[in-house]
């Protein structure tokens, strides 16, 4: 943390203790104080990440490498699926000419993979493996990588001249056998395990003439193609069927609209049993925004200082420690800063009208009729509804001009992922689907929605919640699908009165996130 936040917190913490200790006229004159520093603060947060470093707008170049190699990974499966499937059919007489013709790669993939990896490498110059990355696809497509190769020569680091020398040897030429073994160590330490490294290392066998290393490598890599094929064609069939179950449960959820599954003195249990005002509301989201900014600068800090151990997924093998660093830093951050915002919420507005924390957070395991089954079964429904509500938000989205999710968190996740190591995997579902439904759920729905139900009615708060709900999250790529999310969850809040099937959908939503991102990008 540096010297401005130091002087910050010191400030907030002076005018916290004189708002505690401080009585009558005095003490709301410190809370005003309070109030003014902590929006001064958090305004001045935000200003320096949405306008000065532009991180709403700004893709996540980490993302957009992963992106990319899934485009090229399932373009190459095609390819491999077509090819093995037509060398079969070539062997009927007649027909060799027409299997030639069919086997087309498919283009576009690869030249859409190349657009995604142009715009992760102009947004991080430096980085010696985006550009490598990007050279290897554009010699793939037979493009000119001239200029590529030149940017990667250009960086002044031992890593990208071993880097850039190696590439220009391979594709380039001369090839001296003498180098061979020193190129495929530069390969396996800068370049991942995965399609690039994949891609190169044949380049490096075809021009070393080594017919027995390029047959090794097609054979190794050919069985992960076609399992990535039956893997999305699983998911495709997978995604089908839960849009369609989404679907009907909609129908009938629609068909029944108006009609409570709960009995009808349970329908107010939803209001807040107190008088939140919006002063108590806004004090407890900015009380948590504080902390809030105040960690994130801790943890940019802390991902600055253990970014170069976790650099282009080096040794991010299944065995290595690497995974499980990740992820518990990832579930430490996540709890220290989502963390503050239900206990702010309990210590400002529940704790002084002596409501009981799992009461006045609607935190029910059972609502009249229904229950703990009951509502987790409501959950389960609330996730298939979500699947076509999202979806179609998405697409609104992208023709809107959104390209996805900048959350840079997707990046690590998508590291543990593609590590397969068992104890990160764990932490990360605990973190994603445990830790992030429990906080989230508890301040957004169980405090936000419910206080401000009592005075704005069902669709205000909705909207509201929700809107608040996708924007704390900085990440305008996805803010229609959280929005959808968001206003959902607070539906299912409304008809069951208990937050419990909401927190299970968003765990679920979190953890088949998580789940589709181990089978693309799993080994």
């Amino acid at each position: 943390m540096d010297n401005c936040n130091i002087l910050w917190l010191l400030v907030l913490l002076a005018t916290g203790a004189a708002a505690f200790w401080l009585k009558d006229r005095q003490k709301k004159l410190a809370v005003i104080i309070l109030y003014l520093i902590t929006t001064l603060y958090v305004g001045g947060k935000f200003y320096q990440s949405i306008f000065l470093e532009n991180r709403l707008n700004k893709a996540t170049p980490a993302i957009d490498v992963d992106r990319a190699e899934l485009m090229l990974r399932l373009g190459s499966a095609i390819e491999s699926v077509r090819g093995s499937a037509l060398d079969s059919v070539k062997a009927i007489p007649g027909t060799a000419a027409a299997a030639a013709v069919a086997v087309r790669r498919p283009t576009d993939v690869f030249l859409a993979a190349q657009r995604v990896l142009e715009r992760a490498a102009d947004a991080e110059p430096e980085s010696a493996g985006a550009w490598a990355k990007l050279i290897i696809v554009e010699h793939e497509r037979k493009a000119d990588y001239s200029s590529s190769l030149e940017h990667l020569s250009k960086i002044n680091t031992p890593s990208a001249q071993e880097l850039a020398n190696s590439i220009k040897s391979v594709f380039r030429g001369p090839l001296e056998p003498a180098q061979i073994g020193e190129i495929k160590r530069v390969f396996r330490e800068q370049i991942p395990d995965g399609w690039y490294r994949a891609r190169v290392m044949e380049s490096l066998y075809r021009k070393a003439n080594d017919k027995v290393g390029l047959e090794k490598l097609r054979q190794q890599n050919l069985p992960h193609s076609l399992y990535l094929f039956f893997k999305m064609v699983a998911l495709a069939i997978f995604g089908v069927l839960a849009v369609l179950i989404g679907l009907v449960i909609i129908f009938f959820q629609l068909l029944f609209v108006g009609r409570s599954s709960v009995h009808k003195d349970e329908r107010a249990l939803v209001k807040a049993p107190v008088y939140t005002s919006p002063a108590t509301i806004y004090g407890v989201f900015i009380a948590w925004l504080t902390a809030q900014s105040m960690i994130g600068s801790l943890a940019q800090s802390t991902m600055k200082s253990i970014s170069p151990y976790l650099k282009m997924s080096d040794g991010m093998e299944s065995g290595s420690s690497k995974p499980v660093l990740i992820a518990l830093t990832v579930a430490a951050l996540y709890l220290l800063s989502n963390g503050p915002g239900p206990l702010f919420a309990y210590v400002i507005s529940l704790r002084p009208a002596k409501i009981p924390f799992f009461e006045g957070f609607r935190l029910r395991t059972r609502v009249g009729k229904q229950g703990p089954v009951r509502l987790v079964l409501e959950g389960l429904a609330t996730w298939f509804m979500a699947v076509p509500l999202v979806l179609v938000a998405s697409i609104i989205g992208y023709k809107l001009g959104a390209t996805g999710s900048s959350n840079p968190i997707i990046a690590l996740v998508m590291e543990a992922a593609r590590a397969g190591n068992i104890v990160s995997t764990v932490l990360f579902y605990l973190t994603l689907g445990v830790l992030a439904p429990l906080c989230e759920e508890t301040l957004f729905r169980g405090f936000l929605y419910a206080s401000l139900r009592r005075s704005l009615g069902v669709v205000p708060s909705m909207l509201l919640s929700a809107g608040l709900f996708a924007g704390f999250h900085l990440d305008l790529g996805a803010f229609l699908p959280l929005f959808t999310l968001g206003c959902l969850f607070a539906l299912t809040f409304e008809r069951t009165k208990s937050i419990l099937p909401s927190m299970v959908a968003h765990g679920l939503w979190n953890s088949g996130t998580f789940t589709l991102l181990l089978l693309l990008f799993g080994s």
